[in-house]
């Protein structure tokens, strides 16, 4: 596999994809130092719901950290760099805009990507996409095959909101409730919930709608698996269900305490 990445503290830690990195054997990393460095990585942490990969070298003077920028604050039209390695050609340097912010493209449930016309291809994927002032605004990951001038980066703010995870546990601890779910034109529909678990506790059960996590409404997985993700095991949250029988239709408001989602378990798709 090739892919880029971009160094980001002087201890040597390294942000990347995670399909760049996925079922590697050995990581070898590239520097473009006077020496051009190569140095043997680890994988500190990986998250292949948002495709946020961090990898750690030992530290040396062949590193360049990168400062990294406010997402939030960029802006539809500005321009923007991708620096990467498209097609084993290293340190590839191209030019576009931001041509939208918040885009989903179907590739997980955390979709919300920037779209740039800057020119990304096979193995710019880790690569930095850098603002005017040089700073780093987001993590080059897709392109549309349909079309050109059609990239997508993800918001370098939302990977500094995972880093802390990724470099404590070597994954992101989400909030998870338990519940297997399905997407219904009637809405957001419990097909059943796992024994113990705090959908189970709080007294959710099958036939169950979920209209509403906290102040947000759900009408799909992805709406609520996104609420949820927003939040720790641990944190009490409070989950509206619409409760249906041939003479009822009632509203109720259950709390429950979010756990970790069990390692390793074999659960249904659509299990949040």
């Amino acid at each position: 596999s090739l892919g880029s990445g971009f160094v980001i503290d002087s201890d040597g830690v390294i942000l990347t994809n995670h399909h760049v990195i996925r079922n590697a054997a050995e990581i070898e990393v590239f520097f473009n130092d006077a020496a051009k460095s190569k140095i043997r990585a680890k994988i500190v942490g990986s998250d292949p719901k948002t495709d946020l990969a961090v990898l750690k070298v030992k530290p040396g003077p062949y590193l360049s950290p990168l400062e990294l920028g406010n997402s939030d604050a960029a802006r539809v039209g500005e321009t923007v760099v991708a620096i990467g390695n498209p097609f084993g050609l290293s340190h590839t340097v191209t030019a576009g805009i931001i041509s939208a912010k918040n885009r989903v493209i179907g590739q997980g449930p955390y979709d919300n990507f920037i779209q740039t016309d800057a020119s990304i291809n096979f193995g710019n994927s880790g690569g930095p996409l850098f603002n005017s002032s040089g700073e780093v605004i987001g993590i080059n990951s897709a392109i549309s095959a349909q079309g050109q001038g059609l990239g997508f980066a993800i918001p370098v703010n939302q990977a500094k909101r995972l880093l802390p995870d990724l470099l404590q546990y070597g994954r992101v601890r989400r909030g998870w409730i338990g519940a297997w779910l399905a997407t219904t034109p009637e809405g957001l529909y419990v097909n059943d919930v796992v024994v113990n678990s705090p959908a189970h506790k709080a007294g959710i059960r099958s036939g169950d709608f979920i209209v509403g996590i906290e102040d947000e409404e759900v009408d799909a997985i992805d709406s609520a698996e996104r609420v949820l993700g927003s939040k720790k095991p641990g944190e009490g949250v409070q989950v509206r269900i619409r409760r249906e029988s041939k003479l009822l239709r009632r509203m109720q408001k259950l709390r429950l305490t979010l756990i970790e989602e069990p390692e390793g378990a074999r659960l249904p798709r659509g299990t949040i």
